[in-house]
């Protein structure tokens, strides 16, 4: 059928061909370094952000190990990063019903504020 022969009652296979087709997306070598500037000043951002806190602030990963706790996590909860970071879950000291859980992207695990 020619594009001629298409009306508005027949509906163009082409566009649900292309919906149903994974889009690549290639990025130079260029725009990938912007890319990475733009994620990294992103991230500087955030870092100061946590870290200035008074509130405690930390993520943890889906099998809620910490990945990330900021001065006031550390004090408060009373054990230094490494132990933070390697030794302890978030459901042996955090109850989540006391705390403010962040909703994140479901392959990382909530970011969560004891307030």
């Amino acid at each position: 059928m020619g594009n001629e022969d298409k009306t508005k009652e027949q509906p163009v296979d082409e566009t649900d061909k292309l919906c149903q087709c994974p889009v690549e997306m290639k990025l130079s070598e260029t725009e990938c370094r912007e890319a990475e500037k733009a994620l990294w000043k992103s991230e500087k951002k955030y870092l100061v952000i946590a870290k200035a806190l008074s509130d405690t602030l930390c993520q943890c990963e889906l099998e809620r190990r910490f990945i990330y706790a900021n001065e006031a996590a550390i004090y408060v909860f009373g054990y230094s990063m490494d132990e933070l970071l390697y030794s302890i879950r978030v459901d042996e000291i955090v109850d989540e019903k006391d705390a403010i859980v962040l909703p994140c992207p479901p392959q990382t695990g909530p970011v969560i504020m004891l307030v």
